[in-house]
């Protein structure tokens, strides 16, 4: 009920396409995440509490992932709500390679609502907003609002 009402207040999804250049960049994208996992101090085998990927890390890389994967379907796919579904479809691959080390061993039950509530209704509404943005040509200005009484 929650993401439907969510999804209501996003603009629209399309159809998504495959498109082969993203394909490479999506597994460009899982190579660079292993490459970052690799540098890091491993906890030993007995540390359970301990995660060697957090939910930080995990954001940070699939938002500047989807601001990468808008910036390519726009010269690839004519139609605004085709695109975005394109890349909801990839961020979908590039969340379960990802998530998979960082989900805790508790929540893991959980995985699918959880995917598709982030997916829907965090995820969704973030590409309209970065669209946004780049569309009315404010990314990077600060606009001052005025002070409310």
């Amino acid at each position: 009920m929650i993401i439907r009402k969510l999804n209501e207040q996003s603009d629209p999804i399309g159809v998504p396409y495959r498109v082969k250049p993203i394909d490479a960049r999506i597994v460009a994208l899982a190579d660079q995440w292993d490459a970052q996992q690799a540098e890091k101090e491993k906890p030993r085998w007995w540390e359970f509490w301990k995660r060697a990927v957090t939910l930080t890390e995990v954001t940070k890389f699939l938002l500047g992932s989807i601001d990468d994967l808008i910036n390519m379907v726009q010269g690839l796919i004519d139609e605004g709500a085709d695109k975005k579904a394109t890349v909801l479809k990839y961020i979908d691959k590039l969340y379960e390679y990802v998530v998979r080390e960082a989900m805790p061993i508790w929540l893991r039950p959980f995985a699918g609502p959880v995917k598709k509530y982030i997916l829907y209704s965090i995820i969704s509404p973030a590409i309209d907003w970065i669209v946004k943005k780049y569309r009315d040509g404010k990314w990077g200005k600060f606009e001052e609002k005025p002070a409310e009484e």
